[in-house]
């Protein structure tokens, strides 16, 4: 099996690197080839001759996309435009094509989880940038490309190694619970699937193996929460961030929750986007996730 894995220095990247080291990997940074560039993919596609190709590069700056038009570009050229072309060039060497979008497709009406068959309805620039990156890979599906689309929400893991990945939302919490007594975050009325990347790259792994049939697949952790829940549950299991001394010698942190409506943020937000799958089951529970990550060995490096 010979896998091409495009964005491999962002977040999920290195997880999807980590699950599939007995393989024949290649790999290729967003440094090394933007997949805006369809030559560059072709040409890095056509010396390899892969049988998967996985894009796991995007633009999720999801305010930045909503405030700048430079910024809207870069989200639909990145999330729609380049699937297009990575769609394309798996087509005519025959590879499976794997692409992941986000539960900002969804508008958060529903009151209840979203499963595959249900009908997009993007608020915000990002998630319009992803929904059309979708529709571009499904259109390529009919025309006979093989494919999974893989949605998910809330990543958390270890950071990617590109200089401008974001700490994911458990060590932001914990990095401001080093510095304050006191902080709030969103309660209710936002409620989606926290997902561990390296759960998400397992199940990834998954379909490679076993390879249902082409479509839509949802695959989070099981179970959904406000980040106001999230961040309780990273505070109450901080204990096994072994080595941010700030953090273990904190006896008490008030933590409170704010509405969505009172945290001013340019880009909407679905209210409740959880999502669950009709064709495959859940990944374990996200609670369970979060606990093994904060005490993954290797995370110790990032309270360091």
């Amino acid at each position: 099996m010979r896998i091409a894995l495009f964005g491999t220095n962002g977040l999920l990247g290195g997880y999807l690197e980590k699950v599939f080291s007995d393989a024949d990997v290649f790999t290729w940074a967003s440094d090394d080839v933007d997949i805006r560039d369809v030559e560059a993919v072709r040409e890095q596609c056509s010396a390899t001759t892969p049988d998967i190709i996985i894009n796991a590069a995007a633009y999720n700056a999801v305010d930045e996309a909503e405030r700048s038009a430079e910024a809207s570009e870069q989200a639909f050229s990145l999330n729609s435009k380049a699937v297009h072309g990575l769609a394309e060039v798996a087509a005519s060497l025959g590879a499976v094509l794997i692409h992941f979008s986000t539960d900002y497709v969804f508008d958060g009406k529903k009151g209840d989880e979203y499963n595959e068959d249900d009908i997009p309805n993007p608020l915000s620039v990002y998630g319009r940038s992803k929904r059309e990156g979708e529709e571009i890979l499904i259109k390529a599906g009919e025309r006979g490309l093989s494919y999974y689309l893989v949605r998910t929400s809330r990543l958390f893991g270890l950071s990617g190694r590109n200089k401008k990945a974001k700490r994911s939302f458990p060590d932001l919490v914990l990095t401001r619970a080093a510095e304050t007594n006191s902080l709030s975050f969103i309660d209710g009325s936002e409620i989606s699937s926290p997902t561990y990347a390296a759960d998400l790259a397992a199940a990834v792994r998954g379909l490679v193996v076993n390879r249902p049939p082409s479509g839509i697949y949802h695959r989070t952790n099981q179970g959904s929460c406000s980040w106001y829940d999230f961040a309780k549950a990273v505070l109450d299991n901080s204990e096994h961030y072994t080595t941010n001394e700030a953090i273990k010698g904190k006896k008490y942190i008030e933590l409170l929750p704010v509405a969505a409506a009172d945290v001013p943020r340019p880009a909407p937000r679905p209210k409740f986007s959880a999502l669950t799958s009709i064709r495959l089951p859940l990944l374990r529970p996200w609670q369970d996730a979060l606990i093994e990550y904060l005490s993954a060995a290797e995370h110790d490096k990032l309270a360091s």
